[in-house]
């Protein structure tokens, strides 16, 4: 049986995890199909939060927090962060989320730990939730780059036009629908009043308990007060995070991140007894 209480314990806040990485770093600016690099110092800090999302945020060195940072919150995948290979005098890697790549040049001098933050920011993504679809490679070693006058790196039109054209590929099938919004006050009223004696079976359990039996009026204030679309909300980011597998086979469904998906089982495991009720 779906336990409310359970669930809400699941949704308090817990404390943030430390960074994933944090490095010396600067922004690439892409325009009009072409990159330079932004001499500026600055830090790039790659972390996961409460709700598994993965975060990065840039932040110019030296300015004791005068000037805002710049954030990147990825709630869904697919994202890779690659090197982008064949770069003279210089170390870039890119980004790859949704249609614009983000580019950064590492500014640390020694490269020795270049390979353990790929590594810990890749896996980092690869955690993140994804609607199935083909994910395309992409090929960033088959160009060279060029360099400026202050050591900047500068990426070449080739290696531009592929990392693009990969990025749009990924980002075709990405579509998900939002649990907020199909689940509208007014949806679930209608719902309730057309399904009224198996709503009144189902969930008055689930009702403040009084002196007297829960009323189908009650049922109605509860979901229309800010509480129960608080509690909607809750449930679609953890849905979206695919961290509901332990509710969700309590409900007696397969885990999923994806509402479709999900109306689609319970529709299937509980939608004869709809049917009876109608009829």
């Amino acid at each position: 049986m779906f336990d409310l209480r359970s669930f809400l314990r699941m949704a308090e806040p817990q404390e943030p995890p430390k960074p994933i990485a944090k490095f010396k770093a600067g922004r690439m600016t892409l325009k009009n199909g072409n990159v330079s690099a932004d001499p500026q110092k600055g830090e790039l800090e790659v972390s996961k939060n409460m709700n598994n999302e993965i975060i990065f945020k840039w932040v110019k060195r030296g300015t004791k927090g005068e000037t805002s940072p710049v954030t990147i919150t990825l709630k869904n995948g697919p994202a890779t962060w690659k090197k982008v290979e064949k770069v003279n005098d210089g170390r870039v890697y890119v980004l790859e989320h949704g249609e614009s790549p983000k580019f950064y040049w590492l500014q640390a001098a020694d490269d020795a730990k270049d390979k353990e933050y790929e590594n810990k920011i890749s896996k980092a993504l690869e955690d993140l939730p994804v609607n199935k679809a083909p994910k395309p490679e992409t090929n960033t070693n088959t160009t060279t780059t060029t360099t400026t006058n202050n050591s900047s790196p500068e990426i070449s039109q080739d290696q531009i036009n592929a990392i693009l054209n990969s990025v749009m590929a990924n980002t075709k099938s990405n579509a998900s629908v939002d649990l907020d919004k199909v689940l509208k006050t007014s949806t679930i009223v209608n719902i309730l009043r057309r399904h009224k004696e198996a709503a009144m079976e189902a969930l008055a359990t689930h009702l403040p308990q009084g002196d007297n039996e829960p009323t189908f009026d009650e049922l109605l204030q509860n979901v229309e007060s800010p509480q129960f679309r608080r509690i909607v909300h809750i449930f679609n980011k953890a849905l979206r995070s695919g961290g509901l597998g332990a509710l969700l086979n309590e409900m007696g469904v397969s885990n999923t991140n994806n509402v479709e998906k999900l109306f689609e089982e319970l529709e299937k495991k509980y939608g004869d007894r709809m049917q009876d009720d109608e009829e």
